[in-house]
């Protein structure tokens, strides 16, 4: 199971995505240590799409003023 880590441990950096074996895994998710890579990803490109629609809005916004 791929992993990303979110505290620096003795073998992998904050940030790194490792492969460990399912029971490992599982462990350090419980502990706080680390989250599913996949489930990490998905957030990434979720946090990435509501910026972009948030852009789009204010530059919007400010277009409609002119008379």
């Amino acid at each position: 199971m791929e992993i990303k880590y979110l505290k620096a441990m003795h073998d992998a950096a904050v940030g790194e995505v490792k492969d460990v074996k399912t029971e490992c895994a599982l462990i350090l998710i419980k502990l706080g240590v680390a989250v599913c890579a996949a489930a990490a990803d998905a957030d990434a490109d979720a946090a990435a799409d509501a910026a972009a629609d948030a852009a789009r809005k204010s530059k919007g916004a400010g277009a409609k003023k002119s008379k």
